[in-house]
């Protein structure tokens, strides 16, 4: 279990910090563009199944990369799939989302919550949960696939 801070400063998105250290970690392989299916998008996604890894993460919002098939997703607060494809198509679906009002601005400083092996992002819930609502800090709780 790792929680660590990551600040920075006024104007750089917090969610691509996060994703250039994730960048370092993880070999990078090719994408394609998927097709699209309604009932994809509005179903809830399972996120905790050890596939899938946040490469941006907006608040509440995320871009995830699937470690086997190289597809990513966009999710809402619901874990609803709101895009699904490649990267700049997902990240220009949060974009739109963001300019709708519907992405919060992120904090200036947040609290980065890593599970470990084999372990999944709802494992750090309940130390996310604690750090705000008795320390007050933002938390982002980061998953990958493990």
């Amino acid at each position: 279990m790792i929680a660590v801070k990551l600040s920075s400063p006024p104007g750089i998105c917090r969610g691509w910090a996060l994703a250039g250290c994730v960048y370092a970690c993880c070999l990078l392989a090719g994408s394609s563009a998927r097709a699209h299916h309604p009932l994809w998008e509005s179903a809830p996604q399972v996120s905790s199944d050890g596939v899938w890894t946040d490469w941006i993460i907006d608040g509440q919002w995320r871009i995830q990369r699937h470690a086997i098939i190289g597809h990513y997703r966009l999710l809402d607060p619901h874990e609803r799939r709101r895009a699904f494809g490649d990267m700049l198509q997902c990240y220009g679906q949060l974009q739109d989302y963001r300019a709708t009002g519907e992405v919060p601005e992120m904090p200036a400083e947040v609290v980065i919550c890593l599970h470990g092996w084999r372990g999944n992002r709802a494992s750090m819930l309940p130390l996310g949960q604690v750090l705000s609502d008795q320390g007050g800090y933002a938390v982002l709780n980061f998953g990958y696939a493990s």
